[in-house]
């Protein structure tokens, strides 16, 4: 039976009888200890408890090295945690023994990565290379995030007491809204891809632009995906960036149908013209393959932004044009949701300040409030002088 007891300093303490001895453990609540306890005591019971202090004795590296190799993700998954590896996390914390690792480690890891991320973006930022702030913070964020899981097995597997990253805060994300492009730009983007003859890349800008589809998403669509009666597109697969076709979107909210308008048909139509109805709609413009996507960004997508002179934008901020334009024209936040696929109304939500009656509630009560009396005074004043001119 657990012994529990108030300490002079106001914390509480549980002793736990153990086969290698009476073991305590020490924490400002004392939920926290009997829980423990408890947790401790079954584990005993059940022949399964260790001696915390005879633990293996591994690094990080050592660790994460025997963890991956159990864990079941997707080959892009396990590609970007690799890169958050061996870019961010491997020579900073590898090194260090499991036990050894702080909350303060952790925090001074994610100061020096943004601090290296800030410098990096002002540096491309002089050559006018499009390197952003937001995009080094993400990293950390990846990374931060595969270290927290790391921990996270690590304590689970009962290696070290707890996960010592869990409430560690990744850098702030910048409060600049999202980038779009306008009609305008959008015609130029087109009118460049068509006078190359690359029908297929202004395809695929039109499906992201107007229907909001993922890069993915157009990439994956075949003829089958599109009733053509009903004038529908249905999003059900999705392509990698490598290429290769994942039977299911991104979420669940995702798996949607959407309503195409009839010149984008016609658009998608004459691309399948001479191939099977249920072929890939978009493919490359040589040999007819799967589209990749860093080539169809660099040899494509640049290309065609550069030559129509236009200095912002991914294909990712094709998808923000498209929930920009509606929340303009006055469609509900929530339509905008299910036309994205959102899985959340906050995700969507960052369109909202775009809203032609956004500010509506404000202004009208305004002008209920009407002006002060000093500004009537002006106004009066100003007619009275206006009449005697």
């Amino acid at each position: 039976m657990a012994y529990y007891r108030k300490l002079p300093s106001g914390n509480w303490q549980a002793t736990v009888r153990t086969p290698s001895g009476r073991i305590p453990r020490t924490n400002p609540l004392k939920t926290v200890v009997k829980e423990w306890a408890v947790r401790t005591e079954a584990e005993i019971a059940a022949g399964i408890w260790k001696d915390p202090r005879k633990r293996e004795s591994l690094t990080l590296a050592q660790w994460q090295e025997r963890w991956k190799e159990s864990r079941v993700v997707e080959a892009e998954t396990a590609r970007a945690d690799e890169g958050s590896w061996r870019l961010h996390l491997r020579d900073h914390l590898g090194d260090k023994l499991l036990a050894d690792i702080t909350k303060l480690d952790v925090e001074l890891w994610v100061a020096k990565r943004a601090k290296v991320a800030e410098a990096q973006a002002k540096a491309a930022e002089a050559k006018d290379e499009a390197v952003t702030k937001a995009r080094g913070r993400a990293a950390i964020r990846r990374a931060l995030n595969y270290l927290k899981a790391c921990l996270e097995a690590a304590a689970d597997n009962n290696l070290i007491d707890a996960n010592v990253a869990r409430k560690v805060e990744p850098p702030a994300d910048p409060e600049d809204l999202v980038d779009w492009f306008t009609r305008e730009e959008v015609d130029k983007i087109l009118a460049e891809m068509r006078r190359r003859k690359w029908e297929s890349a202004a395809v695929m800008t039109e499906l992201m632009c107007w229907l909001g589809l993922r890069w993915g998403e157009a990439a994956a669509l075949t003829g089958a995906d599109v009733d053509w009666l009903r004038r529908r597109v249905s999003v059900t697969h999705v392509l990698t960036q490598a290429g290769k076709d994942k039977p299911y979107p991104k979420t669940s909210a995702s798996l949607r149908e959407l309503p195409a308008p009839q010149w984008l048909l016609n658009h998608m139509s004459a691309l399948l013209a001479d191939r099977e109805r249920d072929a890939r709609i978009v493919v490359t413009r040589r040999g007819g393959r799967n589209l990749s996507g860093s080539n169809w960004r660099n040899h494509t997508w640049d290309v065609a932004l550069e030559a129509a002179g236009i200095d912002h934008g991914t294909p990712h901020t094709c998808r923000h044009t498209c929930a920009s334009w509606l929340v303009q024209d006055g469609v509900p936040l929530y339509e905008v949701k299910r036309q994205l696929g959102h899985a959340s109304i906050q995700t969507t939500e960052v369109y909202a300040h775009l809203a032609p009656d956004r500010h509506d509630a404000v202004t009208d009560a305004w002008a209920r409030l009407g002006e002060p009396g000093d500004a009537r005074a002006t106004h009066d004043g100003e007619g009275a002088g206006d009449a005697a001119l």
